[in-house]
């Protein structure tokens, strides 16, 4: 826990330091209207016209900087959509001392207001941008445009510990006894069953119809897939079928469930072909860009589920 403030205290820092540092390279003429003292509403004038917000406290205690820098940054972002790799690998340079074995990430979502469309950028790895390296979400401009999402992941044990240690090293044996004995409880044990691949933390919700899907980025309302510098746009029946399977449980489809989802009956003749064609319709679609997500068939639970493999 002391590690992560640490680490969003140096985000902090360095963010305001290179906020300043870009907005001098701009070496344009530049004055504030004024953002100090009590204000109900704020608003910016641009080519396309004035953009106006109230002024919300909840989301006042998230802004990353004061309002004047806030400004600079929205300038910033206006000026140059790539901006976030820049700051990312600043912060990334600024985690030494006790700090170098994690990895960090940032993401911003830009407001419709601005840029007139859903628009998601990524500094860093998006694989890390899981539930559980996420460090913190902020707003990096006053008028709340710009909601940036901090992620920090912890290096691994192996890393960190010191293995000159004898107390460690005796309790990795002790450890290893205990596990190896329940491992074998648990086999004598076993029925069947289905195992769950770790490439399932690489598939979560990122906003209202937006998933990250491994490296790629799935748009539901537009049916948009993007991976890396592919994107394609799915054909209806793909489609629906890669909405149901994020969404599912597991990722797990049933044949009955894909049946409803295509709206065939289950007594339709040929269903079983037409199934298969819909599946390998939906991984041939899933496998351009090297997205490296599968659908799999589980037979012994008479359905199909789609993972992202590990790499």
């Amino acid at each position: 826990m002391e590690n992560r403030k640490r680490a969003e205290q140096r985000l902090k820092d360095v963010s305001e330091l290179w906020v300043n540092r870009e907005f001098d390279k701009l070496g344009m003429p530049y004055s504030s209207s004024g953002r100090v003292g009590y204000r109900t509403k704020r608003s910016m004038t641009s080519a396309d016209g004035t953009i106006e917000v109230d002024v919300d406290s909840a989301k006042e205690r998230m802004c990353m900087f004061s309002p004047e820098l806030g400004e600079r940054a929205l300038i910033l972002y206006a000026f140059d959509h790539l901006f976030l790799d820049s700051l990312n690998n600043c912060w990334q340079r600024s985690l030494g001392h006790g700090l170098e074995k994690y990895h960090c990430v940032l993401t911003a979502r830009i407001d419709k207001l601005w840029d007139k469309k859903d628009t998601l950028l990524v500094g860093g790895d998006s694989t890390l941008c899981v539930p559980r390296n996420l460090l913190g979400t902020y707003y990096l401009d006053d008028l709340y445009l710009i909601e940036a999402k901090a992620y920090l992941k912890a290096p691994s044990f192996v890393v960190c510990v010191d293995w000159r240690r004898l107390d460690i090293l005796n309790s990795i044996i002790i450890g290893l006894l205990l596990s190896g004995g329940l491992v074998y409880i648990l086999n004598s044990n076993k029925k069947g069953g289905y195992e769950t691949r770790d490439g399932d933390d690489f598939i979560y919700q990122i906003s209202g119809d937006s998933y990250q899907i491994g490296k790629a980025v799935f748009e539901e309302k537009t049916g948009t897939f993007t991976c890396l510098d592919y994107s394609s746009v799915y054909s209806p029946q793909p489609h629906k079928l890669l909405i149901a399977f994020v969404q599912a449980p597991q990722h797990f489809l049933s044949n009955e469930d894909i049946a409803g989802i295509c709206s065939w009956s289950v007594d339709d003749a040929g269903i079983n072909e037409r199934r298969r064609s819909a599946i390998k319709l939906l991984r041939k679609q899933l496998q351009s860009g090297e997205s490296h997500v599968y659908v799999e068939h589980v037979k012994e639970k008479n359905g199909y589920r789609m993972f992202v493999a590990n790499e």
